[in-house]
């Protein structure tokens, strides 16, 4: 699975403009290889629009870019200042705490919570590591955890993404309060991560697109 993370940062007074034109990637339905969208507004920062886009993989993908791309994307007009993309290799899925897969999660989750972080070069692959043994258990055994995906920057390998699916706020706010803070403390993340983003993204269905 090819996974695009798109984070826009959009004009103040074009947020209602910018929310209707994402109808407009409804076509992507219909394109093969596609295997769903979702995106809505970072909670903290509400001006900053965020959007993940799934691939079979990267040469579908790449069929929609050369192909169909830049006819749907033109349509946001003059709604954005800046966009940044990111393009990542699925590592590994995580089931969700009923043991929901990723695919299923898409559409029925409420909020998604993204991690972006780099490691210290020479360490990826004992994040990686903790990632498998320590994090993934911990969302999966998560209540409202609905699915997840780590993956890797393509042509990058010190930076993973970590994108997790959550039924309402109230699920995710359990997870912080009861797993990050002590889990982070107990593995000294530190040593290993030279930036760790954390996005909260409360989703919008008429921005969710599934094939």
């Amino acid at each position: 699975m090819l996974i695009i993370w798109s984070v826009w940062d959009v004009r103040r007074e074009q947020k209602t403009a910018f929310s209707r034109s994402q109808e407009s990637w409804k076509a992507l339905k219909f394109i093969d290889g596609f295997q769903g969208r979702i995106g809505g507004w970072n909670v903290n920062r509400p001006w900053e629009a965020c959007t993940l886009g799934f691939w079979r993989d990267f040469e579908a993908c790449q069929n929609f870019m050369w192909n169909y791309h830049d006819r749907i994307f033109y349509d946001q007009g003059e709604a954005y200042e800046t966009v940044q993309l990111s393009y990542t290799i699925k590592v590994d899925e995580i089931l969700g705490a009923h043991g929901t897969n990723f695919s299923r999660g898409l559409t029925q989750a409420k909020r998604l919570r993204v991690g972006d972080f780099i490691t210290k070069i020479g360490s990826e692959f004992d994040v990686m590591k903790e990632q498998q043994a320590v994090w993934n258990p911990a969302l999966h055994q998560s209540a409202g955890m609905l699915g997840g995906v780590f993956s890797q920057e393509r042509g990058r390998n010190n930076r993973f993404i970590i994108t997790s699916l959550w039924e309402d706020a109230s699920s995710l706010q359990r997870f912080r309060d009861e797993q990050v803070v002590s889990l982070r403390e107990r593995l000294d993340y530190q040593k290993d991560i030279d930036r760790f983003i954390t996005r909260t993204i409360r989703l919008h269905d008429s921005w969710r697109i599934l094939p």
